[in-house]
């Protein structure tokens, strides 16, 4: 949908959170149409130039509006029976597709979406070309929408909720490796992959740059245009930029695919000394007790935490649990049995006990401390003898038992390594 066919129309914006108050703040700019916000879980906002509407949606009065844009955590099918037929849905995503300039490199996948996207920003900003990075990693699309030019390169991450409802297709696509995830908000595992698979459905001659994993090959296999593989072997010394930048090689090897395709060569010593990570994805965050922590809290799902303990190095203790996305713990449980560097693995949250039951049936030879929340576990690190060098906190669940979301738990863990007495 064009900018200009919002002029004059009534607009709901079903959603207040970081979407739509980005989207809220760009229409209002523009002075576009008449505004109207829905939320169920906020009483009012702190504006005088939309109308804010409170209470469930489906008691509501909605007949008179036009367009409604929705947030990712509300389903498309749900407006689609309390609305007007005439209403067109769609999203502020849908919306940078029609309204951008320049070309939009899209990175999906279970895990390592932020940090291969803001690789590839850096390779093409190194390169001279003229950036921008933004969707699921925390920047909205349209915070940049009117600096983009015929010559641009918008980096966008994409998640299983943006994608859902996808109407266009990027000009390049990078597709990670995709597990299963969020099962407390798709039904099953066969919608989480249908909504990834929306990435490619629009494309028609651009680039594919996958990951070789059977769901991904599935996905990708209806796809006519070019389909690049992507190869961790072939990249010289990844394994030790991957240790050095304790990030996943996979992530490293898609960036660097990408950018031979483009032909450009970066500068991987400068790309590693400059390259600054996304907040809260195995983030070095400093000493305390005499070890080093690294805070990775973005990690919701066993498969993150599995990658991220592929960057450590030496003894570490794992920090894991929280609250329950419907995932299963027994392939972590089994990568923990067998990693020798794990000293300790301290459990939080409600998922805590599910991850306790899986090293069990594991068999996992691993000391094992129920500490229930961040505090318990710092008063046990500090009087901890062992001689483990670092800890992840890693907790491969979301984030909504103790915490507001993964960022509010990440800098919680943050002020408690900081905050101690070195």
């Amino acid at each position: 949908m064009k900018i200009n066919d919002l002029l004059g129309k009534n607009i709901a914006i079903f959603g207040f959170g970081v979407e739509g108050h980005s989207l809220c703040d760009y229409l209002s700019r523009k002075g576009i149409g008449e505004v109207r916000i829905y939320d169920e879980n906020k009483s009012s906002i702190d504006s005088d130039e939309v109308r804010f509407i409170s209470g469930k949606f489906e008691d509501q009065d909605l007949s008179a509006i036009d367009v409604a844009f929705h947030s990712p955590g509300v389903k498309t099918n749900r407006l689609k029976k309390i609305l007007p037929k005439h209403t067109k849905i769609t999203t502020l995503t849908n919306f940078f597709f029609a309204n951008h300039l320049g070309k939009i490199i899209a990175v999906t996948g279970t895990k390592g979406k932020s940090t291969t996207s803001t690789l590839i920003g850096s390779i093409l900003i190194e390169a001279g070309f003229k950036t921008f990075i933004g969707g699921n990693i925390g920047k909205s699309l349209l915070d940049f929408i009117d600096q983009t030019t015929d010559d641009s390169y918008s980096v966008i991450e994409l998640s299983s909720f943006q994608l859902q409802d996808i109407e266009y297709g990027p000009d390049i696509a990078v597709i990670l490796p995709i597990f299963i995830d969020h099962l407390d908000y798709h039904k099953d595992e066969e919608e989480y992959h249908s909504a990834k698979s929306k990435i490619v459905e629009h494309m028609k001659d651009g680039l594919v740059i996958y990951s070789p994993d059977d769901t991904t090959r599935k996905i990708i296999s209806s796809y006519t245009g070019k389909k690049v593989e992507i190869e961790t072997s072939i990249f010289p010394d990844l394994e030790k930029m991957s240790i050095k930048l304790k990030t996943p090689q996979v992530n490293l090897a898609a960036a660097l695919t990408l950018a031979r395709e483009l032909d450009i060569k970066p500068d991987l010593r400068n790309l590693s000394e400059k390259f600054i990570k996304p907040q809260f994805r195995i983030e070095p965050v400093g000493a305390a007790y005499g070890k080093f922590f690294y805070n990775d809290s973005a990690s919701t799902n066993p498969i993150s935490t599995i990658a991220a303990m592929g960057v450590m190095e030496g003894k570490y203790a794992l920090i894991l649990g929280g609250s329950s996305k419907n995932l299963k713990y027994n392939i972590l449980a089994e990568k923990i049995k067998n990693d020798q560097r794990i000293a300790k693995v301290f459990l939080i949250g409600e998922t805590g006990g599910e991850i306790a039951d899986e090293l069990a049936n594991a068999d996992a030879s691993v000391e094992i401390k129920k500490t229930g929340n961040l505090q318990n576990t710092f008063d046990e690190i500090a009087k901890d003898k062992d001689s483990y060098s670092s800890v992840l906190f890693s907790p491969s669940s979301a984030s909504f038992d103790q915490f507001k979301n993964y960022r509010d738990r990440g800098e919680v863990f943050t002020r408690f390594v900081q905050s101690v007495d070195k």
